[in-house]
């Protein structure tokens, strides 16, 4: 209940923010991350309560033992205990911190996941390898002050089970001669003191583990109900003609006669909205002391416009690039709209129909809404048409295919010895080596000591308190040497090995990923990948570790235990080989069960992170159609379908439990028997050994079961991260291992001989294509939409595969060349800019090989240094400059500027950009790349009449080839279609 009233909650809320307030990766985190981490909190939140109630009547029983020195374990308990809250109070500082670095990877994963074309045509793969990795690093770096804490914590709870005997037994003995005891510490008082100790400290530790768990689940829950408390948007279409103060006012019509009013500084306004309706009416654009940017506090861009444009009337907005045109245009189509801090929409007789901030007025369904317009900092194209504003809000369809494809190839026993090695093989086998020595001597120094006792204790029989001095001083020695091996231990696992392992695994996700062919990322859902880097590497990091470090602990202690019970009490051994059986077939029942639960736990939340995701990303399109409440019951299914294996395998876990606690409960009823049966034979201090330890080794097998069990299903995260790497075959093949010379490609000659690829096999897109581009050459590429042009771009780059033919550059065949040398040696400017979260300078020079004043000569050539050097300069971060579309583009260009290569490929790059950029570009291209072979994909036809040929494509086919003006003096198919194209223009 308490996961599914969250994650409702959760979405309900995102989709009534406002959209400037959603950051996607952040709200993707409180789904998954926070919210997993709350739910195990809470699971042992009513551990806590019963432990305190536990501690509190072996303290009783204590004292009935050891009188005054009972208060000694209170002590210890209270002193570890005030240490646990002082570092649980850290926690959540230190907790927040990882959380935050998790979601800055998460966010530039998800980026990378959505522009996996153009990175593999600019050949930056290896470049986003190295820089999401480093912020892999850096994140586990800063996890490890809350690890640190997580030691600590562990080093508490087990501080109480090492030292109470200790300091117990010294106490005791040294208030006996006041107390008139002589008997000192006998063979009964020690192991009835002994067990009451572990009644004692058992529960102290888990009341400290929980109490850790409960505490770091309350920052998840602050997280959370941050994100609740976020504004949502408030109906104020109620009549108010009160402006708001510090605002600017802009006017626009719409095409049924309403009027859309965005209402600004009143001190640089000189009307009001009753003086100005009817001339409002009259003109189509009204425009006075006008002020408008993109950023309240920072200097508005357009200042003190006038502007009236009447009804009826053609107008063209002309300036050169940066001057604000395209803002102003945008103002013009209501794309500045959301940018107002209050907006009035009247209706044709002058009344207000709406009124106020855009987000409000968004999610409403009224007029404004009716614009589909994207929030306020949202990434806008520069160039806006009319037919564009139906099409922006699904301009990015999202296809989702089967989600499952490779989980379904995924061997459902995860707990192969193969996963094991893997995982061993991640954090390396000396450091697995050390874990297990210290390991070992933390059991061996917690195990031996009820021997040392019962030697104490005959000795007392003989001499009482002659040797205390000494049999206390080993026994605080051991008492040391367990707690030392325990820090070394967990320091090992925990800070040594998880860091190791986490790069890791997030390097091999990383490496498969970006090393996949195309198809998968059309073929594979978004969210489905990002749940490998979210909720997999969170159970890697943080869970698995944990569960591993107890599994192997209470392994060795349970030997150690089996084998001193089976030393002190040869008959008490007779049930082991029942126990174990027993055991054996619980855990193989459990295991199956579990396993799959496990497996069907982790699916099927995919599905239900990618609905979440995709609603963030589409939110303005679910408001423009009002499919708030269809999301929000589509949101319910996929959790209630999420929720049936997890509700399961909480139950399972609770079955599993209830059955290892009976088993204890028959096994301490056996012994008692055995015992009281045998009774003239036993010696009392080898039957006080052995009852100590099967009252420890009852809870180390219950545990262990217990642990087992969770690192078995655990480690299904292992074999997913294993499964998906080998299940995703590499796009890179043996076969392209020949080197070429570093000047390749050093003429540019390109031949395209009988070529047939697809993307799926025995599914052909180019059928039987051959021409030849000789140096130098700027060949134009075309056809309707479908007909193969990108796909032709694509088969040059080997980013879809050849069914048949071959592709030479420069007369070497590029299959046996790697697909990345092939990529880093052409440059390609693809439709879609792509830019690294990073500095200007990383963008410019991803290599790191150019000089400075290379890269401030290329930004130069696209008009792009000023812009820069305003915002602070070549190592201000690209974000921070505010690059619009079509100056994106231009730094793209620029990039390729600062690449060495012959060949530059143009992937529809200036479809999407205004004229002046567009003419830029062009001027760039031919100054900067004059003795370039180019190849240009072109969406308007005017921009390659100039080029020296021509390649028509229809249906995957080259029906035309030859230079432009040839092609259009004659019947061919390039001129009807270029015949065509003019029609449509004019139309």
């Amino acid at each position: 209940m308490l996961r599914g009233s969250l994650v409702s909650m959760v979405y309900r809320k995102a989709i009534q923010l406002n959209a400037k307030d959603i950051d996607p990766a952040a709200s993707l985190t409180l789904m998954s991350a926070d919210i997993e981490r709350i739910v195990q909190g809470w699971q042992t939140m009513h551990e806590i309560w019963a432990n305190i109630i536990e501690v509190g009547v072996a303290i009783y029983l204590l004292d009935i033992q050891l009188g005054i020195a009972c208060a000694v374990p209170v002590g210890v308990s209270i002193v570890s205990l005030v240490c646990s809250v002082i570092t649980m109070l850290l926690v959540v500082s230190r907790q927040a911190m990882w959380l935050e670095a998790i979601e800055r990877r998460i966010s530039f994963t998800t980026a990378m996941l959505a522009s996996m074309k153009g990175i593999k045509m600019c050949g930056l793969k290896h470049i986003l390898l190295t820089s999401l990795q480093r912020l892999r690093t850096s994140e586990l770096t800063i996890s490890k002050k809350f690890r640190r804490l997580l030691i600590w914590n562990m080093t508490f709870a087990y501080v109480s089970q090492i030292f109470v005997p200790i300091i117990t037994f010294a106490v005791y003995v040294a208030m006996a001669p006041k107390n008139g005891d002589k008997s000192i510490l006998d063979t009964a008082r020690i192991y009835t003191s002994l067990s009451l100790f572990a009644l004692l400290t058992d529960p102290l530790a888990s009341l400290v583990m929980s109490s850790v768990s409960f505490m770091g689940s309350l920052g998840s829950f602050t997280r959370i109900q941050d994100f609740l408390s976020k504004e949502v948007y408030i109906d104020q279409r109620k009549l108010t003609l009160k402006s708001p103060t510090d605002s600017t006012e802009f006017s626009t019509p719409s095409f049924n006669s309403e009027k859309t009013n965005i209402v600004t500084k009143e001190s640089e306004v000189s009307y009001s909205i009753k003086d100005n309706l009817r001339e409002f009416f009259h003109d189509a654009v009204t425009v006075r002391g006008g002020y408008f940017g993109w950023d309240f506090a920072a200097e508005p861009i357009l200042k003190s416009m006038n502007i009236v444009i009447a009804r009826e009337k053609f107008a063209i907005l002309v300036g050169p690039v940066g001057c604000g045109k395209s803002t102003l245009l945008k103002a013009f189509l209501a794309k500045r709209i959301p940018y107002a801090d209050h907006i009035v929409v009247l209706d044709k007789r002058g009344h207000i129909k709406e009124q106020g901030g855009f987000h409000t007025l968004n999610c409403s369904g009224g007029y404004v809404s009716s614009f589909e317009l994207p929030p306020a900092d949202w990434d806008y194209k520069p160039e806006m048409r009319n037919s564009d504003f139906l099409s922006d809000a699904s301009s990015s369809p999202v296809v989702v295919k089967s989600e499952h494809v490779i989980e379904a190839e995924a061997n459902k026993k995860t707990g192969d010895i193969a996963i094991y090695l893997y995982y061993i093989k991640s954090i390396g086998k000396l450091g697995a080596s050390i874990f297990a020595v210290f390991i070992s001597a933390f059991v061996f120094c917690i195990s031996f000591p009820t021997i040392w006792v019962k030697w104490w204790a005959l000795s007392n029989l003989k001499e009482p308190g002659k040797h205390f001095g000494y049999y206390i001083g080993i026994y605080a020695m051991l008492g040391v040497l367990a707690l030392c091996s325990l820090i070394i231990a967990c320091w090992q696992i925990i800070i040594t090995m998880v860091p190791r392992s986490g790069e890791y695994f997030h390097w091999t996700l990383l490496n498969t990923v970006l090393s996949a062919p195309t198809t998968f990322f059309s073929t594979t859902d978004i969210g489905v990948t990002l749940n490998r880097f979210s909720q997999d590497l969170q159970l890697i990091d943080m869970e698995l570790p944990v569960v591993a470090l107890n599994t192997f602990a209470t392994f060795v202690l349970g030997i150690a235990q089996m084998s001193l019970i089976g030393v002190s009490s040869p008959y008490t051994a007779i049930s082991f080989p029942v126990v174990i059986t027993i055991l054996y077939f619980c855990q193989k029942i459990y295991l199956r069960t579990s396993r799959q639960l496990r497996f069907m736990d982790l699916e099927s939340k995919a599905p239900l992170y990618s609905h979440f995701s995709e609603s963030l990303c589409g939110l303005l399109t679910l408001r423009a159609f009002g499919w708030q409440r269809a999301m929000e019951q589509r949101n319910h299914q996929l959790l209630d379908r999420s929720q049936r294996p997890f509700y399961l395998l909480f139950s399972v876990q609770r079955w599993l439990t209830l059955v290892l606690d009976l088993m204890v409960a028959g096994i301490a009823t056996l012994l008692i028997i055995l015992v009281v049966k045998l009774r003239p034979g036993l010696n009392s201090a080898s039957v006080g050994v052995a009852l100590l330890n099967v009252i420890m080794f009852s809870q180390s097998i219950k545990l262990l079961v217990t642990y087992w069990t969770n690192l078995e299903t655990h480690i299904g995260a292992i074999a997913r991260v294993k499964v998906f790497s080998e299940s995703v075959k590499s796009e890179d093949l043996p076969t392209e291992n020949s080197s070429v010379p570093k000047s390749w490609p050093s003429n540019g000659n390109i031949e395209f001989k009988d070529v047939s690829a697809s993307y799926i096999e025995n599914k052909r897109v180019l059928h039987n294509i051959s021409f030849s581009i000789k140096t130098g050459e700027k060949i134009g590429i075309c056809g309707r939409t479908g007909s193969g042009k990108s796909s032709l771009v694509l088969s040059l780059f080997r980013m879809i595969e050849l069914s048949s033919g071959a592709i030479t550059i420069d007369g070497i065949d590029i299959s046996t060349i790697p697909r990345q040398e092939i990529r880093s040696r052409i440059l390609g400017v693809c439709q879609d800019p792509f830019l690294i979260k990073g500095s200007a300078r990383l963008n410019a020079d991803p290599t790191g090989l150019c000089s400075e004043n290379a890269i401030v000569d290329a930004l130069e050539s696209v008009q792009l240094m000023s812009v820069t050097q305003e915002k602070g300069g070549l190592d201000t971060d690209i974000d921070d400059i505010f690059l619009s579309h079509g100056q994106k583009q231009l730094f793209c260009l620029a990039r390729a500027m600062l690449r060495p290569s012959t060949i530059l490929v143009l992937d529809e790059a200036t479809s999407n950009i205004d004229s002046k950029t567009e003419n830029i570009m062009q001027r760039v291209i031919r100054e900067k790349f004059a003795n370039h072979t180019i190849i240009t994909v072109a969406h308007k036809l005017d921009t390659i009449l100039d080029y020296d040929k021509i390649a028509m494509l229809d249906a995957g086919r080259l029906v035309a080839f030859d230079d432009p003006y040839t092609l259009l003096s004659i019947d061919s198919a390039f001129s009807r279609f270029y015949a065509s194209t003019v029609a449509e223009d004019q139309d």
